[in-house]
This record gives C-alpha cells, sequence and structure tokens, in this order.
C-alpha cells in the first residue's frame, strides 16, 4: 500500500502512520519525519489471510489536525489461479512471461500459477479446470482447427482471458486466425536502430495501476528493435496500449463477452544469447505491473475494481449498467442497502464498504471529509426544528459573551413566563383546598369530632378506653 503524505505547515513534523489489518490486535507503526512543504510516499506492506473481502484501516497521529487523517481501504483476495501456456517451456516460445506472472512458479507471491499445455490438449484443459489466462501464440492461433477455435471463443465470452502474442524464435506465423479474433499481425519488422515505445490510448482501465496521482501513464526507456505491426479490424472494438508510432499498434485491448482478449505484436524475451532482442520492456519495473491485468483482466465485464469517495456523498458513478445495487459494510457505519443504483444512499462516515452489481464486486473506501473539522453555527433568530416553542439564539462570538452565558446557565434555567404563573395558581389552589376552614366545614356530621379540630383531651381519652 502506498500513501502520499503532505505537510502543508512551515515547520518540520514527526508523524507516525499506523496500519492495522482485519483481524490484527496492534497496528503497525512507522515513524516518519517530513520538513515544511515536503511530500513523501510510504509504502507499507501486508499479506492477505485469505480468498475473500478484506479491509485494513491507516490513520496519521502527530499532526495539527486529527479530522481527515484516517481512512479505511477493502480490497478482494481473489483464489489462486491457473495461467495455461499453449506450447513448450522453452524460452524460445514466451520468454520471461511465465517468470513475470509467478517468479517463484507456485503462486505463492501473485496467485497465479503457470501451467502448459500441447495445442491439442487445449481443449480438455479448458473443459476440465478452466484458467484464468490463456496464452496463445500467433502461430498456434493461425493453426486452430474448428472445435478448438468454438472452444476458446466461449471460453472467453464466458468470462475468461486470452492473450495472444509472437513467439519469441521460430518460424513466423502463416494463415488467418479465427475470424472472431478480430485481429492478427503483419509481417516481422526488425530495425537497424531500437525505436522508442509509446502509450496510445493511457484512458484504458488496463493502465490503472501504473497511473501517477495526476493520472499520466509514463513508460520511460521502452524501445523495440523488432516486432509485428498489428492488424486490427475496425469492427473488432480494439483500444490500443502501446505504439511504435501513429501506425503502428504493437499491443491492443478488447472486452468480448464477459471476458478480454490482448494482442501483442512483441514477445516478451530478455537479453540472452542465442534470443533475438525483441524490446527493453521485459527488463521495465512497469511490465510486472502490466502483466497483472493479462491475466485478471481490465476491460472486461467482471472485472473487480476499487473506488473511493469522501463522506458526505453517494456513490453514483458506479461501473457497469446493472440497476441493482448492494452495498453492505466491512468495517465503518453499519449499511445494508439493496436498491437501484440511482437511489444510492449517502455514506457519511469514513469506512470500507463491498459494493455488488450483478457478478461484479466493487472495493469503496469512504475517506473523512474535510469539513469534520469545521464549526458550524446557527445564524439568525430562529431555529425551524423548535417551530412555535418561544426560544432565543445567543451570539458567543466574544469571550465575554460566552463567559455570561455560562455564568447564568450554572446559575439556573430561565423559566418560561406562562408556566412559572400556571405553577403559582396550582400552587394557590392546593393551599386553598388543604386549609382547616374548608375541611370542617366539608367534616361528617357525626357528633364526633375529628381529632386537632376541636375535641377535648377527655373526650380522646374516653374513646381510646372504650377502644
Amino acid at each position: 500500500m502506498e500513501l502520499l503524505l503532505r505537510n502543508d505547515g512551515d515547520k518540520a513534523v514527526e508523524i507516525r502512520v499506523n496500519m492495522q489489518i482485519q483481524n490484527q490486535t496492534a497496528p503497525d507503526t512507522t515513524k516518519v519525519t517530513m520538513a515544511a512543504g515536503e511530500k513523501k510516499r510510504v509504502m507499507m506492506g501486508f499479506r492477505a489471510e485469505g480468498p475473500g473481502a478484506h479491509w485494513l484501516r491507516v490513520w496519521i497521529e502527530g499532526d495539527g489536525f486529527q479530522e481527515d487523517n484516517r481512512v479505511a481501504l477493502s480490497y478482494l483476495c481473489e483464489p489462486t489461479g491457473d495461467i495455461c501456456f499453449v506450447g513448450g517451456q522453452q524460452a524460445g516460445d514466451f520468454g520471461v512471461l511465465p517468470l513475470a506472472f509467478s517468479p517463484a512458479g507456485d503462486g505463492r507471491d501473485t496467485s497465479l500459477v503457470p501451467g502448459f499445455s500441447g495445442l491439442q490438449d487445449l481443449g480438455a484443459r479448458i473443459e476440465s479446470k478452466k484458467p484464468v489466462l490463456v496464452v496463445l501464440k500467433w502461430s498456434d492461433a493461425c493453426a486452430l482447427d474448428g472445435k478448438t477455435a468454438d472452444l476458446l471463443e466461449a471460453y472467453t465470452r464466458q468470462g475468461g482471458n486470452l492473450l495472444v502474442l509472437p513467439a519469441v524464435a521460430g518460424p513466423e506465423p502463416t494463415g488467418k486466425p479465427p475470424a472472431w479474433l478480430g485481429a492478427g499481425v503483419e509481417a516481422l519488422k526488425v530495425l537497424p536502430t531500437a525505436l522508442p515505445l509509446a502509450v496510445a490510448d493511457g484512458t484504458s482501465e488496463f493502465w490503472s495501476d501504473l497511473r501517477d496521482p495526476v493520472g499520466r501513464v509514463r513508460l520511460s526507456g521502452v524501445y523495440a528493435k523488432q516486432y509485428h505491426p498489428l492488424s486490427l479490424q475496425q469492427e473488432g472494438g480494439y483500444t490500443p496500449l502501446l505504439k511504435a508510432d501513429e501506425n503502428q499498434v504493437l499491443l491492443a485491448v478488447r472486452g468480448l463477452g464477459e471476458g478480454q482478449v490482448i494482442v501483442s505484436g512483441l514477445a516478451f524475451a530478455s537479453r540472452r544469447e542465442g534470443i533475438p532482442e525483441w524490446s527493453t520492456l521485459p527488463m521495465q519495473r512497469a511490465f510486472l505491473v502490466m502483466v497483472q491485468p493479462m491475466a485478471l483482466g481490465a476491460v472486461s465485464g467482471v472485472v473487480n475494481r476499487n473506488l473511493s469517495l469522501v463522506a458526505g456523498n453517494a456513490p453514483r458513478s458506479l461501473p457497469g449498467k446493472e440497476d441493482e445495487v448492494k452495498i453492505s459494510t466491512l468495517v465503518g457505519d453499519q449499511v445494508l442497502w439493496a436498491g437501484p443504483r440511482a437511489q444510492a444512499p449517502v455514506l457519511v462516515r469514513e469506512g470500507a464498504y463491498i459494493v455488488r452489481m450483478g457478478k461484479r464486486e466493487l472495493c469503496l473506501s469512504v475517506m473523512p471529509s474535510d469539513t469534520e473539522g469545521s464549526g458550524s453555527f446557527i445564524t439568525g433568530s430562529k431555529v425551524d426544528a423548535m417551530g412555535e416553542t418561544p426560544h432565543a439564539i445567543g451570539d458567543l462570538t466574544s469571550e465575554q459573551d460566552f463567559r455570561d452565558t455560562l455564568a447564568r446557565s450554572g446559575a439556573g434555567m430561565e423559566l418560561y413566563i406562562p408556566l412559572l404563573l400556571l405553577a403559582i395558581v396550582a400552587l394557590l389552589a392546593e393551599g386553598l383546598l388543604g386549609s382547616p376552614v374548608l375541611r370542617r366545614a366539608k367534616g361528617p356530621d357525626d357528633g364526633n369530632k375529628p381529632d386537632g379540630l376541636g375535641g377535648s383531651k377527655a373526650d380522646k381519652f374516653s374513646r381510646e378506653e372504650t377502644v
């Protein structure tokens, strides 16, 4: 997790950054010293406990404004996924791509496990254990029989991901790939001098993890020595990702049903003996980030995404077209809501939520608002909520007014005059009803006088003896 911190003050500060993941009893703390006006990135790592929805909380201590110093994040941990490389395991087939997907080869770092299958076994592999990604060479794509091609199309439309790229070494592809692929490659170009590569469309979701804080995607030091220009059909719906010049597209992506297709004119190989030099891309750190959306989907209809908003707003800009939305809380204010997306409720406090729309799950983080630290005062001489009840509003703009108000409140409450008069009338009435004169006038006429109302001591003693 990467935090971007900024010291807006005019003095150096030492702060503490705390991170607590789900089911963790004590937070991890990092001390950070920041000069006046300095911006600093802080990286904090954590390990998910298992597949499913999880949350973590981050907060800062030691600065001058606490209200907006916390944030909760939700994330989805997917189960381990298989990647099916169609072809051999030699470096001349896929270069460093299997290593980029899984450095250890068993998915311990990326949850992606590469495996290899022959072209003749592809259909059985897809039917028995559906992989998250199928990697196919252009030479094999042009050699697919009708049954295998139909099976691969159905796999992709049902949510699978497909990557088609040149072999690192070997003969050029001959023939045509399936029509539903909507793309092909032209003849190989080998350049005398390496040509710089550029991002063709930085707005694609494919680049979401490579954008800087202001939304730009930059690939520096990426050059190509040889490549196949892509031939993209207009009706294919491809979005260009990488280009060598204005007309040479080398990497493109499209959605197909609920799945995704990525086509490449570059092979991903590093410079080594016996291997032709294609490009410097596999040697860049960005390449490790690029392979993740290839496997997990970047533009498909069921992709999981992250979204954040500021407290006091409703999640209106949700992806997809599903109208029914469900919102549930992972941490924070308890929310369990379902209904049309246009009626999604306002989320008023910081927290982490999961939003479900059909098969799509979205991680929603609600960040605190900076207005939480601002004071809110009543203006005017009337409070609408009080209705017709008489009330007064005092102005506490000066310290002395505030002290006087506290003094009056300590001495007692101001009485409501009509209620005070009513209480006085009630007290007088009670006194009249309990007076001796009225009690004597209304007493029983049985020849005996009540005690204390004129009876003699002799009479009182006589009655006691009789009893």
